[in-house]
């Protein structure tokens, strides 16, 4: 037994900004239940999809995120991390990489390290961009064919590198 317990406020499809919606005082009392000892956030696969969102408005966001977390949990430690590769397709037009996975990158490295939270690069853990049409490829795929979720197998090899990670 590992003592380790994990809990979730994930909801698939969320952004960043989705937890600024939730009652703060609510969630903070649910937190300080848990008394966890690290927040652990993972956004920005839906991000690439919001055309509208400039890099502008979304650190403003991602920063008030991260001022909440530290709010919520002044004492836990702080992991955000960076969204995986992925391609996306318009309509029967061959997959293609988004350069706006390069920007949400670089602005959840910057909001990172400006709120003393730590960073950890997914798409690089996977090979680095365009390495999602080599995990959709692999046998057995850790990729699916939307070139955007992982197969279990696929998030299991990316813990396994998150865990060295923090050993290395």
């Amino acid at each position: 037994n590992s003592g380790i317990v994990l809990d979730a406020f994930g909801i698939n499809g969320a952004r960043a900004d989705t937890q600024l919606k939730w009652n703060e005082t609510f969630i903070t009392e649910q937190l300080a239940r848990l008394a966890p000892q690290l927040a652990i956030l993972a956004y920005g696969s839906n991000e690439v999809d919001a055309i509208t969102l400039d890099p502008a408005t979304l650190r403003k966001r991602l920063h008030r995120v991260l001022e909440r977390v530290r709010r919520m949990l002044p004492r836990a430690g702080c992991l955000l991390v960076g969204p995986p590769d992925q391609a996306r397709r318009v309509r029967g037009q061959p997959y293609f990489l988004s350069d706006r996975l390069d920007s949400i990158v670089a602005v959840q490295r910057a909001a990172a390290k400006a709120h003393g939270c730590a960073f950890w690069d997914q798409r690089r853990a996977m090979g680095g961009p365009g390495s999602i049409f080599s995990w959709v490829k692999a046998s057995p795929p850790l990729a699916r064919k939307d070139h955007v979720h992982l197969f279990g197998a696929g998030y299991r090899r990316l813990a396994a590198a998150l865990a060295a990670a923090e050993r290395g």
